[in-house]
């Protein structure tokens, strides 16, 4: 009785958006009973809005054995599964999900995040806006999956209310997302307001040193200054962090262009595209959305 007492304490805070208390005593509560399912699955919620998708799946793998019936479980599976790029297994957790209840109103969440996988980014949009529409208190997750897919549409104003809503809704929480601010920084940068790009290219790097992407777009822009030397140095950094991804070889190649090295940015190019074949050696590279998530 006592338990359940606690158990309802903390999804109370977790509703509440109090999410470093939720964590501590849902924590607590696996820790003194790992069968509790409802803990497990309420735990697992937590690690979905921090963005921890792999141990989020873990939890939610521990649940569904307990409760294998539970038509929410097999949805947030197949959420995380999408997330982990994962869309074969993540269609047959949505599809069973369905099965069991097909009146969950979070499907059209559950559905775009799946749909954004496989690359159907119409699709995608209009079921995750309509869905927004109506539930405006969606969490950061969403709002930056929907800003994804109006900046995939060149929507570029709507992508930029959208990732700012995101960034909102994870402060609400205690928590600071990388990659919504490396989303942000694209938004402004395509439409032309190159310092307030910078300043959340800057803020993504300074939460997660390690997000290659925007080591590569901040030195871009301060190139387009003139700080060429500086600009070297910040993508020597993303191609440490990722070697194998041409988009940084390329951005080099830009930046030798712009400091009037020729001869280096050609090799640069060169190297990228020697890469890029490697990735896609039928020369179908796909569409990226533009963002992260």
């Amino acid at each position: 009785m006592e338990q359940n007492k606690t158990l309802a304490n903390a999804v109370k805070l977790l509703s509440n958006g109090k999410l470093q208390e939720a964590e501590l005593e849902l924590t607590a509560i696996v820790s003194d009973n790992s069968e509790d399912a409802d803990a497990l699955s309420s735990l697992a919620l937590v690690e979905i809005y921090k963005g921890e998708y792999d141990d989020a799946l873990q939890l939610l793998v521990s649940a569904i054995r307990i409760k294998p019936n539970v038509a929410r479980l097999h949805f947030l599976i197949s959420l995380v599964l999408a997330k982990l790029h994962r869309t074969d297994e993540s269609d047959e957790f949505f599809i069973s999900g369905m099965e069991l209840d097909p009146n969950d109103d979070r499907i059209p969440r559950f559905q775009a995040a799946l749909l954004i996988e496989q690359g159907d980014f119409d699709r995608a949009l209009s079921i995750l806006s309509d869905y927004i529409l109506d539930h405006p208190d969606e969490t950061w997750d969403a709002w930056n999956d929907l800003g994804m897919m109006y900046y995939a549409s060149e929507q570029f104003e709507l992508a930029q209310q959208s990732f700012m809503k995101s960034a909102q809704s994870a402060n609400s929480l205690g928590l600071s997302i990388p990659f919504i601010h490396f989303n942000l920084g694209l938004c402004f940068n395509v439409q032309g307001e190159y310092e307030n790009a910078k300043k959340q290219f800057s803020i993504a790097i300074e939460l997660d040193p390690e997000l290659a992407p925007a080591w590569s777009a901040l030195a871009l822009l301060i190139a387009e200054d003139g700080e060429f030397e500086r600009a070297i140095e910040f993508i020597e950094k993303s191609i440490e962090l990722q070697p194998q991804e041409p988009s940084h070889w390329f951005s080099m190649g830009q930046v030798y262009e712009l400091s009037g090295d020729s001869e280096a940015s050609n090799h640069y190019f060169s190297e990228g595209y020697k890469l890029l074949k490697s990735l896609y050696p039928d020369k179908n590279v796909p569409n990226g959305t533009g963002g992260q998530g």
